[in-house]
């Protein structure tokens, strides 16, 4: 479910965005933790439909740093693409 909502950020078509975001947010629901934040975050920061989304991906990004081990430069990485859009980040 995750992976999916993911791959569908990573192509940005926007058919794909409602689509996404249902999968990201069931995905944390149903397991919340710092990788289903990030992709999560990552798919908010894709379909941003203004500043809410682009700010709740923020929390997100923020949220999962605090968890993620290993994958932290996947985090990194995501923070850097959302600062370039929306500079206020704040992490």
């Amino acid at each position: 479910m995750a992976n999916l909502a993911y791959y569908y950020a990573a192509e940005q078509r926007s058919e794909y965005k409602a689509k996404a975001k249902e999968l990201a947010r069931k995905a944390y629901e149903m397991r919340p933790g710092p990788s289903k934040l990030v992709t999560l975050g990552y798919v908010l920061l894709r379909f941003a439909e203004g500043g809410k989304d682009l700010e709740e991906a923020r929390d997100c990004f923020k949220k999962a740093l605090e968890g993620a081990g290993p994958d932290r430069m996947y985090v990194e990485e995501h923070i850097k693409e959302l600062e370039k859009v929306w500079p206020r980040t704040d992490i």
